[in-house]
């Protein structure tokens, strides 16, 4: 049981990692080059789902891009922290109470 979970794990890490390798390399501009634009400012064009996709890796990231205040990105960050911390410990719980039965 323990060996399939790693398993799991390893996958969606590996799938995380991949997504966000593919779009981070794809452009996501347009082709401005009809578009007219005054030559003392410099165009910025940010993909809108890049928060999103930085969140995907780590959480909080998203919220830390956009400048949010700091106590959402941190709130982000300790939720997950806590949540793999307590599957931990609750899976080494079930595994101490699977072997003394």
């Amino acid at each position: 049981m323990k060996k399939n979970q790693e398993t799991i794990l390893k996958f969606c890490l590996i799938f995380k990692i991949s997504i966000c390798l593919i779009y981070a390399n794809s452009d996501f501009n347009q082709d401005s080059t009809n578009v007219i634009q005054p030559e003392n400012i410099d165009p910025v064009l940010n993909y809108p789902g890049k928060p999103l996709l930085m969140s995907l890796v780590l959480p909080g990231s998203g919220q830390y891009y956009m400048k949010e205040p700091f106590w959402k990105p941190a709130t982000f960050l300790g939720i997950e922290l806590v949540s793999i911390i307590s599957w931990i410990s609750f899976n080494q719980r079930s595994d101490d109470v699977k072997n003394k039965y």
